[in-house]
């Protein structure tokens, strides 16, 4: 059984040149379409969204746009995952974060995150996106090892 690439999906209100795309990883696809929540998912499996995050666009999350970004969280509670990557960590969070509180930062993760989405932190955008793939791919890297052990006759599949 041949397995086909993973196909990215990228929401057509990520700029237009999508960040990210410079580390898709080798062989993979990419489309851009409408997303109802988040910013990235793959076309095999649109239930997993990754929702990319800029600093200063996290910390506005933070503060002035909490509202719209606790909707699309609530959107986000139908998927299957949900992670929020943000390509920053705390301490450069720390450094820009304007007006607003280390405390009310890291409450606010907190409390999203007892919620049950994930916020992840990476040190750049590369870091970021490579974050992300990995996440997106595990559940299509599992298929594809089940389908080598079936064909090599090692698996059992049971069907109802």
């Amino acid at each position: 059984m041949t397995l086909s690439p993973p196909t990215l999906v990228c929401d057509t209100r990520e700029p237009t040149a999508p960040p990210w795309l410079a580390n898709i990883p080798d062989g993979w696809l990419h489309t851009r379409a409408s997303m109802e929540t988040g910013d990235y998912c793959l076309a095999e499996n649109p239930g997993l969204v990754i929702e990319r995050k800029a600093p200063g666009d996290f910390l506005a999350c933070v503060g002035q746009s909490r509202q719209r970004f606790e909707r699309e969280l609530a959107r986000a509670r139908n998927l299957a995952g949900f992670f929020v990557i943000v390509e920053a960590d705390l301490a450069d969070l720390d450094r820009i974060r304007g007006g607003l509180s280390m405390e009310a930062v890291i409450g606010s993760v907190a409390a999203w995150c007892r919620r049950g989405t994930p916020v992840l932190f990476a040190s750049n955008p590369r870091t970021a996106a490579a974050l992300a793939w990995r996440i997106l791919a595990q559940p299509a890297e599992e298929v594809a090892k089940l389908a080598a052990r079936i064909q090599r006759g090692r698996a059992i599949v049971a069907t109802i």
